[in-house]
């Protein structure tokens, strides 16, 4: 009488998806079915496809020079160069795992290292990359032994401080640029206050985050997609999802209130590796006489460039950022060939740490793991056995 029998939790589990499939075929007259999932993700792969293609082959030969480029990694990059952005690279990686670290404290730092070069991969390699991420971070951290719930809510809250970071430093990056005096007249202004609007914009989705109503509102609109989600995935959606919804809100408002300052920081730390990488890219293939761009151009740059990589467009913003960061430059004065192998030269140096992470991350991850699944099944006995006598 210690416990439930776990025959009839297993039993009430599927009456509950029995129910779901029940709702949902009514609703679409059709039973469930897997093929429509993998469809949609087939399409959405091969539009992500003929987009890249379309931008790194047609529009950025417009606004670069690849030739010149290319001639330029040959010429201007050394070993020396090779081992101070993977320096840079190590430094990417471990600020990425700081914000994981902020807002799940009782995570470790090598498992937390080991999700974040999985799902880091996951976002820049492959197609529709940022939603497979956050999906493959909550049921990493599931596996880890965090709850359901404890789960999502990282997600969302590391999700929430990734955005306010993007659309802050922008913001810093133009004000840097008129500092400097490198911007024109009345253009720059325009841009502050664009993203300051955003910022604003950013800043009003937390302020709702913090409240109730919200919840309250998904849980009317949410009900029947969260049943035919539930369907195709062959998962039972919460019997009351309000209650869940407000549950799951106040525990990530809470996370939100006491954590922000080192979010804020890990999320700042990480996304300025990201300037720094380019900027000393910059500087490799630009040689002796050093790039025409400034520091402050670089960041506001690279700021408005990364935006890019939070659309379901291509991994990474492939091909986005590219042509953002290539043409931006080039407004800043800088030569096309030098801006287009500054950004090829960051693109390779990200690209040999994510992409060899998908393949090899997972394996070190089981192997983390492998410890903690012995002592969950030593527990399991433990309590058992004294049933049994």
């Amino acid at each position: 009488m210690n416990g439930a029998d776990p025959r009839g939790s297993q039993q009430g589990t599927d009456e509950r998806i029995a129910r779901t499939d029940d709702r949902a075929a009514r609703v679409t007259g059709r039973p469930a079915r897997r093929w429509r999932l993998w469809l949609a993700r087939a399409t959405a792969a091969v539009v992500n496809t003929a987009v890249v293609g379309w931008l790194l082959l047609v529009v950025l030969p417009e606004v670069g020079d690849l030739p010149e480029a290319g001639e330029l990694l040959r010429e201007q990059v050394g070993a020396r160069d090779v081992s101070l952005l993977a320096g840079l690279m190590v430094l990417h990686v471990v600020t990425f795992a700081g914000i994981l670290l902020a807002a799940l404290p009782s995570v470790r730092f090598l498992p937390a290292l080991g999700i974040r070069l999985l799902t880091g991969g996951m976002s820049k390699v492959l197609p529709l990359g940022p939603a497979l991420a956050a999906g493959t971070l909550g049921a990493l951290l599931h596996r880890r032994g965090f709850s359901a719930d404890v789960a999502s809510r990282t997600v969302v809250v590391t999700g929430v401080w990734n955005l306010v970071t993007k659309l802050a430093l922008p913001v810093v990056g133009v004000v840097a640029v008129l500092v400097s005096g490198a911007g024109g007249e009345g253009r720059p202004v325009l841009v502050v206050l664009g993203a300051t609007a955003g910022l604003l914009l950013t800043l009003l989705v937390i302020r709702l985050l913090l409240t109730d109503g919200v919840a309250r509102v998904l849980a009317r609109l949410l009900r029947r997609p969260v049943d035919l989600f539930g369907r195709m995935v062959r998962r039972a959606p919460p019997e009351d999802l309000l209650s869940w919804l407000l549950a799951f809100q106040e525990a990530t408002a809470t996370a939100l209130r006491t954590r922000w300052a080192s979010l804020a920081g890990w999320s700042l730390a990480h996304h300025a590796t990201h300037v720094v990488l380019l900027w000393v890219a910059l500087h490799v293939v630009a040689g002796t006489g050093g790039p025409q761009a400034n520091g402050a151009q670089v960041l506001a740059v690279m700021s408005i460039g990364y935006l890019l990589t939070g659309l379901p467009i291509a991994p990474g913003g492939l091909g986005a950022l590219d042509v953002v960061v290539v043409a931006g430059l080039g407004l800043a004065g800088e030569d096309p060939g030098v801006a287009t192998a500054a950004v090829a030269l960051y693109r390779l140096a990200t690209y040999a740490v994510y992409a060899p992470s998908v393949a090899l991350a997972w394996p070190v991850w089981r192997h983390l793991n492998r410890r903690t699944g012995e002592a969950s099944s030593a527990a399991a006995d433990a309590v058992q056995a004294p049933r049994a006598g």
